[in-house]
């Protein structure tokens, strides 16, 4: 009778590598670095994009973009040596002075008025969403 001992052994040794994401080709140290860019990326990306879809005060809209390049100034300091994620964060940073731009000269909308209509941001948001995309996948894990 065969035993499966082997079996077993390679199955638990494979899911090992996997897990460690020594089978994805990239060191671990490497991933958590990147998850952490995609995940302040995204956050950033979601925010300004709510915020300019939601717009009812300027000054706050401008306050919360401020904010989120500084975010971004984070970010690129801390992947600086990396030219890939430092020019699409770069393209980021580019797309949300755009969106401060467009709210800077946007009309006042009065939340209270009948037949007021929203700002249409949905070009500067577009740019938003597409630069925080490819900043997201620069980074190597």
């Amino acid at each position: 009778m065969r035993s499966t001992r082997p079996v077993l052994v390679a199955l638990a040794i494979g899911g090992a590598f996997l897990l460690s994401s020594c089978a994805s080709g990239q060191p671990a140290e490497t991933a958590a670095p990147c998850d952490e860019l995609k995940s302040e990326v995204r956050d950033i990306s979601n925010g300004t994009q709510n915020m300019l879809a939601a717009m009812t005060d300027p000054a706050e809209v401008t306050e919360y973009l401020e904010t989120a390049q500084g975010r971004i100034e984070k970010l690129a300091q801390k992947f600086g040596d990396d030219d890939l994620v430092s020019g699409a964060l770069s393209k980021l940073d580019d797309a949300i002075a755009g969106a401060a731009e467009a709210v800077a000269t946007a009309p006042t909308v009065d939340p209270d008025a009948e037949t007021s209509e929203p700002v249409d941001f949905s070009a500067e948001e577009t740019a938003i969403q597409t630069a925080a995309a490819e900043a997201s996948e620069a980074c190597a894990g």
